[in-house]
């Protein structure tokens, strides 16, 4: 997790410098065609001026979060930067920064990174791919480096919009525009799509599937696989990863179970039941004996008891029950009462 921290106002600072250099090429080549190269070195410094300020900002910010990450309060609000994780997410922005201000981690936290994701994911739940576009323009470099397929299935959908308006022509000048260019590494996705101009008036459609609405997203799904990736996250939070761990670690065959689950179990509560119902159990070499009724580990300190039914129970438990009702103890399992002097140690070997 510290290693986000770190990168991206890194990536920020490479960005701008790129940036800088570029436009320091391009005001050079202008100032030489000008009439008035003066007023155009003018504005080209005061431009870097700019740049330089904002790269400056981005520095600092960049030894703030090496300082951050090996220090105690790093380890000390782990939790916290797990939890602004998720949030961020799953889109509660304002609730993250709330959290990240309460606890003073704003300078630790992307919230602005996670901003532009939701916006381009709201713009796609609105079947608006212009933001998207202008995304993948910005990052074409390090999408084509993860060998992205991302921009050629904004512009499938693109076309789908057009089809779906009735506007066959828009269409055909949209995919000479847009999709010929990808014929030649995506020929079978553009031609699946292309035949929509021939049989979207066919009373059987075949491909009119490609037209749902649920398919949005999908197309949502495939921004963030690039979105997580192109910024160096795993596309499951950092707290989910936490929780699948732990959880693996501490579930049982009967954890969640309505008869045998055990109250002071963390996988057995009704928060979490749930979330570990897909987690397989813990393979355990090595078996550890808990009572039902306390929650307490059973051992030589405190041994299992066998009630004359057959069901086991630790000591301290049977003899806590039977000092509060005259020597007798009650099975929680079946109701039976036995005296205490019935009951057996029982021997694991």
């Amino acid at each position: 997790m510290e290693t986000t921290v770190l990168r991206h106002p890194l990536e920020r600072s490479a960005k701008m410098c790129r940036n800088a250099e570029k436009m320091l090429a391009l005001e050079c080549r202008a100032s030489r065609d000008s009439r008035s190269a003066a007023d155009a070195l003018d504005a080209l410094r005061a431009r870097l001026a700019d740049l330089d300020r904002e790269t400056e900002r981005q520095l600092q910010l960049c030894l703030r979060r090496v300082q951050f990450a090996g220090s105690d309060l790093a380890r000390k609000t782990l939790v916290d930067r797990l939890l602004i994780d998720h949030l961020l997410r799953r889109g509660w922005l304002s609730t993250a920064r709330s959290l990240a201000a309460q606890v003073q981690l704003t300078d630790y936290v992307d919230v602005a990174l996670f901003d532009l994701a939701q916006r381009v994911i709201r713009a796609l739940e609105q079947h608006d791919v212009g933001l998207a576009l202008s995304w993948c323009n910005a990052n074409r470099s390090k999408l084509a480096a993860l060998d992205s397929d991302l921009e050629v299935h904004l512009r499938v959908f693109e076309f789908t919009v057009l089809i779906g308006k009735g506007d066959l022509q828009g269409a055909i000048v949209h995919a000479r525009e847009h999709l010929a260019p990808y014929f030649g590494k995506h020929g079978q996705l553009v031609r699946k799509y292309m035949t929509l101009l021939a049989f979207i008036q066919a009373p059987v459609n075949a491909y009119a599937h490609l037209l749902d609405d649920a398919r949005w997203a999908e197309l949502v799904q495939l921004f963030l696989r690039d979105f997580y990736r192109m910024n160096g996250l795993s596309e499951t939070s950092f707290l989910d990863a936490h929780l699948r761990a732990g959880l693996a670690a501490l579930k049982t065959e009967f954890c969640g179970s309505a008869t045998q689950s055990i109250s002071d179990c963390p996988v057995c509560t009704q928060d979490v039941v749930e979330l570990a119902a897909k987690i397989q159990p813990s393979a355990r070499t090595i078996s550890c004996l808990v009572c039902r009724l306390t929650g307490q580990v059973m051992d030589d300190a405190n041994p299992p008891m066998a009630l004359p039914n057959g069901q086991v129970y630790s000591r301290s438990a049977l003899e806590a029950m039977a000092a509060r009702n005259g020597n007798l103890v009650k099975c929680p399992e079946t109701g039976d009462i036995f005296n205490l002097d019935e009951c057996r140690n029982v021997f694991v070997m």
